[in-house]
C-alpha cells in the first residue's frame, strides 16, 4: 500500500540523486546572465526566482515540542529540524537526469523513513523505497535513485522524504517535499562552461546564473572543506540556516527495500 501522504496531493519522499554532471545540449538561459566570471570573483549566490509556478512553500520539517518526532529526532529548542537544502522557489533545476537532493538532517540513528519521486502530470510513482537512517548526529545528507531510474526532460517531478517517528501515526512524521525538472542545456551554455572547465567555483557561478540549483549545490559541497566560506554564501543566498552550512555530511542510509 502506498503511504499515505503519497495520496495527497502527492506528498512523496525525497530522493538525492548521484551528483554527476552530464553535458547536455538543448537548455537556453537567458544570455544577459551566463557571463562567464572574471577572475577573482569568488561569492558563488543563487539569483531569486520571481516564479514559483504553484510549488510547495520550502520544505521545513515541524520539529514540534513534545511530538514523538521531537522526542526520536533528539530536538532541542532552537536547534534545526529536517529541512530541505533547495532553493526559495522549492523548484530544483538540473541537467542530470540523476541528479542529487540534499537534506539537512537531525540525529536519527536507527530510524526508519519513505521517499519517493512522481511524475506530476501522470501521478505515476517512479521510485519508491524505505530506507534506515544511521547517523547519531546531525548533518547533511544525500540520496542517490538507482541508475536505471532516470529522470526525463521538461517533465516535472515531485519529490517527498519522511522520517517514520510513530509507525501508528503517520500524521507524526518529519517530512520535506518539493519539484525538480530536468532542463537540457544550450549550445552556448556548455560553450561557456567548457572555458572555464579547469575552475570549479567559475562552473558553478555559471550554472547558479543559469538557476541550475543541483549543479551549482554539488560543485561547492564538493569544495566546502577547502573553500568553506563560498560554501556558507551559497546557503546564505538562499536564506538556508548556517547550522546546515557547518555540519558534516553524513553517510548515505542503508535502503531496505523497495515498495510496489
Amino acid at each position: 500500500m502506498m503511504h499515505q501522504k503519497a495520496r495527497n496531493f502527492y506528498r512523496c519522499l525525497v530522493v538525492a540523486l548521484s551528483p554527476t554532471i552530464l553535458t547536455l545540449s538543448g537548455w537556453s538561459a537567458p544570455q544577459e546572465r551566463l557571463s562567464s566570471p572574471t577572475a577573482g570573483q569568488i561569492s558563488v549566490n543563487f539569483p531569486q526566482s520571481s516564479s514559483d509556478r504553484s510549488a510547495p512553500a520550502r520544505s521545513v520539517g515541524a520539529g514540534s515540542r513534545g511530538s514523538s518526532c521531537d522526542e526520536t529526532l533528539e530536538l532541542q529548542a532552537g536547534d534545526v529540524p529536517l529541512t530541505a537544502l533547495t532553493p526559495q522557489n522549492n523548484i530544483l533545476k538540473t541537467i542530470s537526469p540523476n541528479p542529487s537532493i540534499y537534506l539537512y538532517v537531525p540525529p536519527a540513528q536507527g530510524r526508519e523513513a519513505i521517499f519517493q519521486v512522481i511524475n506530476k502530470q501522470t501521478e505515476n510513482i517512479v521510485y519508491s523505497t524505505t530506507l534506515t537512517l544511521d547517523h547519531s548526529t546531525a548533518g547533511i545528507l544525500a540520496l542517490n535513485l538507482p541508475e536505471e531510474i532516470r529522470l526525463k526532460p521538461n517533465v516535472t517531478y515531485h519529490w517527498g522524504f519522511f522520517i517514520i517517528c510513530n509507525p501508528d501515526n503517520e500524521l507524526q512524521d518529519e517530512g520535506v517535499e518539493g519539484w525538480i525538472e530536468v532542463e537540457p542545456l544550450s549550445t552556448e551554455m556548455e560553450r561557456q562552461l567548457k572555458q572555464v572547465e579547469q575552475d570549479p567555483i567559475a562552473q558553478a557561478q555559471l550554472y547558479a546564473q543559469a538557476g541550475a540549483w543541483n549543479e551549482t549545490m554539488a560543485l561547492v559541497a564538493e569544495l566546502r572543506d577547502s573553500n568553506p566560506q563560498e560554501w556558507l554564501e551559497l546557503l546564505r543566498s538562499v536564506n538556508l540556516p548556517e547550522a546546515a552550512a557547518k555540519s558534516p555530511v553524513i553517510e548515505a542510509p542503508t535502503v531496505n527495500r523497495q515498495l510496489p
